[in-house]
């Protein structure tokens, strides 16, 4: 019997007779009343309903659509037919409704994206890829959760000749990948968008899929080319990830990304640098010597473009003081100041993306290395320093004039640069500390011990040679005599970790030799601790 007819069969009774006397207590509902409300409730079609109920107030409506989804849950497979009523609370405004509506559909049937009854669902599902950003974002999450059925559809959606939006084609092709990203019609697409759409939003879809292939090499890589020189910076970023998916550049492709090495975008500069990195090709090793060789400086040609694009009268003289005076002449034109000093640091970008690149490849050339030398003492970045002193580290053909570079350097480095030039100095001679120009700087060092207002730089200094520096020190403290030199030696030898080599007898014939009762003490208590 259906449940209309249950509710009109239990209320065709004969009325009960009126009562002179109104009864002590209420009387309780009929058996099969009780048990038709209760079957009223568990009705799917009734539940379908609630699940959009207005409520009374959005506390109410709330609290019935989340009794109806319960109820639901509890029928298991029994409210298979609620599954596409579901699949629109997947798009509900409040996050708990699109929760519990998830997890109902889960209760329904564990599979339920194969279900036929989501699959009815696949036209609505493809109507809100248009939606906005977050609408259509869930819906290529319920889509690539369909799978294969919803390929026809979405290929529907991005026919050349169609109706459909730029956001709803975006999001349908990076669905279609989601479904199958080895799908010959998702290629296609990409070659069709990047040949003839000119939408930002619909290049970044082809190149973030393409980024995603398992065959990117199906798309031919010249159709990103263009790309690399667009306007727009995170485009120019996205092509560069999905050219990075590609075996190998092309020779034709290199040049574009040459540009790209001198970005002010960070993290576009650094995948540029990452990608040229895995290149081999004679062309990029041209290029990269050239640079080097330029010593991240404007060049003639750049200059003068660089005037031409500001709208400045120049002449060859005003090219000349430009690069001889360069502050001077920014100075007096500051209307073009700005604009004069970016497109300065335009090739120092340029170099220390090049330095980059070189340090993953084989080590220097003599010749090579001396322009490293030159770049590193003209620039005082610490990105060109810190890359040029790791290539530095692999010329050991040159070590005879690197290391005196770096001890050199490393007097006038900054701290965060210092533990750098000693990690390539140890590299290019475990023994460096002893080197002449070494120990000649040490010495310097110590004598500064006795110098008001060096002291705390040279301590510094010192310390930050490491353990290496014991022998040195100690050879440093036999010889000086004066007291303060002394007493900050041994101080120094003390704050030494456990692999200094500390010559104990020698530190006896020290204090022998010594007068001074503070200096002796302090020897006495090094020997004690050394012992």
């Amino acid at each position: 019997m259906s449940l209309l007819k249950k509710i009109a069969s239990a209320f065709r009774r004969t009325p009960p007779k009126q009562q002179s006397q109104r009864p002590s207590h209420p009387q309780s509902v009929p058996n099969d009343v009780a048990d038709i409300i209760q079957e009223v409730g568990y009705d799917v079609d009734f539940l379908i309903t609630r699940l959009n109920h207005p409520g009374k107030n959005l506390q109410d409506r709330a609290e019935k659509r989340k009794d109806a989804m319960q109820r639901l849950q509890e029928l298991g497979p029994e409210a298979e037919k609620a599954i596409p009523a579901l699949i629109e609370k997947l798009f509900a405004e409040k996050a708990p409704e699109r929760k519990l509506a998830a997890e109902t559909l889960k209760a329904i049937d564990p599979n339920w994206p194969a279900n036929n009854e989501a699959l009815s669902q696949l036209p609505f599902l493809i109507k809100k890829l248009g939606k906005g950003h977050l609408t259509a974002n869930r819906a290529m999450t319920v889509l690539s959760k369909i799978g294969p059925a919803a390929e026809p559809y979405l290929e529907e959606v991005l026919q050349p000749d169609g109706a459909s939006d730029e956001l709803q084609k975006a999001k349908a092709l990076r669905a279609w990948n989601r479904v199958d990203n080895k799908s010959e019609g998702v290629v296609a697409a990409i070659r069709h968008i990047l040949q003839k759409a000119d939408a930002k939003l619909l290049l970044e879809a082809a190149v973030e899929t393409l980024a995603e292939l398992d065959r990117p090499e199906t798309v031919d890589q010249s159709l990103l080319y263009p790309l690399l020189d667009h306007d727009d910076a995170v485009l120019r970023h996205k092509t560069v990830k999905a050219m990075a998916n590609y075996p190998a550049i092309e020779e034709e492709g290199l040049p574009l990304l040459f540009k790209l090495l001198a970005a002010e975008q960070e993290e576009l500069r650094r995948d540029a640098v990452a990608l040229l990195q895995k290149q081999d090709a004679e062309v990029a090793t041209a290029f990269y010597r050239e640079i080097v060789f330029q010593h991240g400086e404007l060049q003639r040609e750049d200059i003068e473009a660089t005037f031409e694009k500001l709208g400045f009268i120049f002449s060859k003289s005003t090219v000349e003081e430009f690069r001889l005076r360069k502050a001077k002449f920014i100075d007096n034109l500051s209307w073009y100041g700005y604009e004069l000093q970016q497109e300065m640091e335009r090739p120092k970008r340029l170099l220390q993306s090049v330095l980059e690149i070189l340090n993953a490849k084989s080590p220097p050339d003599p010749e090579l290395a001396k322009a490293l030398m030159t770049c590193f003492e003209e620039h005082e970045g610490l990105g060109i320093r810190k890359a040029c002193v790791e290539l530095l580290a692999k010329s050991t053909q040159e070590k005879e004039e690197v290391i005196p570079l770096l001890v050199q350097q490393f007097d006038r480095a900054s701290g965060d640069l210092r533990p750098l030039i000693i990690e390539a100095l140890t590299e290019l001679d475990p023994d460096w500390v002893h080197q002449p120009v070494t120990v000649d700087l040490i010495s310097k060092l110590t004598q500064q011990l006795n110098t008001s207002g060096t002291v705390e730089a040279a301590e510094e200094k010192l310390l930050s040679i490491g353990d290496r520096v014991a022998p040195v020190l100690l050879a440093e403290l036999e010889q000086s005599d004066k007291r303060v030199v002394r007493q900050k030696l041994i101080e120094l030898l003390g704050q030494l970790g456990p692999a200094a080599v500390i010559d104990v007898e020698q530190l006896r014939r020290i204090k022998a030799g010594c007068t001074n009762r503070r200096t002796q003490e302090a020897l006495q208590k090094l020997i004690e601790r050394l012992e």
